[in-house]
């Protein structure tokens, strides 16, 4: 490669080191300004979970089913497979590729766990200046006016601080970056097949979550029922599908260290079950809050006023996604 198509091609990563000393922060509130989109996706996903689900059955001929199955069949075959009455490894077989941007890194850390059925490309921090960096406040932090300008304060001299480092000439990005802090946006790809996303928002779609988690995902599902409304209506969260608050229940054995929040309301918890003793007396997110701060990036379906009705959504889904009754 000759030396200017390396010049121009490090001008577009943004690698080359003397242009990269600019100090800019963006400060955002809560969950605002995180965005998604979905990159990459089959032409039709149901075809293939449909004809992996089908595979078993067949003479030598071994004749392709799905352009002689009857939209009603095909419907009953999918719905089986969604609802995991059959083999699930059918539904590994579609794969999506997001771009989410924004995220703080402590949320990137709790989605980078993925580790069946995924895989994460991200905003690299050692070989990358990050002086461009925005800063994620939560919520309750940025109610309190006094905090939150000590907290903008204090990103603003670690910026000043990693800067500082770079200048000496005889330090990297790799060792500036051991000073920045959890709230530093991040952003990222994440490759995933439907099987594992589906797994994922059973926990991630939940309120239980850290904010800007629960954030991503709901924005990731949300791009997924604009292209996909059948695959999108069976992606729900664990606590929607027993149709009782989870939270606790799913950390029995560790809830002196897990459950350090209320639950969120959004199913009724009885009283004796809300031991308020071993943790924060308040929920960790909001569906009010989340909705709040991603109301001009979400469709109406995201979670309309009221608690989103999953049979409802469901039943249009089938209505008006076209796409699992092409025959080609």
């Amino acid at each position: 490669m000759r030396d200017e198509e390396l010049k121009q091609l490090r001008e577009v990563m943004g690698t080359e080191a003397e242009k990269t000393l600019d100090i800019n922060t963006t400060f955002y509130e809560g969950v605002r300004g995180i965005k998604v989109r979905m990159i990459d996706f089959p032409k039709n996903p149901y075809r293939s979970i449909f004809d992996m689900v089908t595979a078993t059955w067949g003479n030598e001929e071994y004749e392709e089913k799905w352009h002689i199955t009857s939209d009603q069949g095909r419907k009953k075959v999918l719905e089986a497979v969604l609802t995991h009455q059959t083999l699930t490894n059918a539904l590994e077989a579609p794969k999506f590729t997001f771009l989410v941007r924004g995220v703080s890194r402590s949320a990137f850390d709790q989605i980078a766990r993925i580790r069946v059925g995924a895989a994460i490309a991200s905003q690299g921090v050692r070989d990358n200046s990050r002086l461009d960096a925005g800063f994620r406040i939560p919520r309750d932090i940025w109610k309190n006016e006094e905090l939150r300008d000590k907290v903008k304060r204090h990103f603003d001299l670690t910026k000043y601080l990693y800067k500082e480092i770079l200048l000496t000439g005889r330090s990297s990005w790799q060792s500036a970056r051991s000073i920045l802090p959890l709230g530093m946006t991040h952003n990222f790809y994440i490759t995933i097949n439907y099987l594992a996303f589906q797994t994922q928002c059973a926990r991630r779609l939940m309120f239980c979550e850290q904010p800007d988690t629960v954030a991503a995902f709901w924005l990731m599902w949300n791009r997924l029922y604009l292209a996909f409304p059948v695959l999108g209506a069976y992606c729900r969260p664990a606590c929607d599908i027993a149709k009782k608050c989870v939270y606790h229940h799913a950390y029995t054995l560790s809830e002196a260290f897990s459950c350090l929040f209320k639950s969120c309301g959004r199913w009724p918890v009885p009283d004796e079950e809300e031991r308020i003793v071993n943790y924060f007396d308040f929920p960790s997110s909001t569906r009010e809050e989340i909705l709040k701060d991603l109301k001009d990036d979400v469709i109406p379906v995201y979670i309309p006023e009221g608690e989103l009705d999953w049979e409802k959504l469901t039943e249009a889904a089938w209505n008006n996604d076209i796409f699992w009754r092409i025959r080609d």
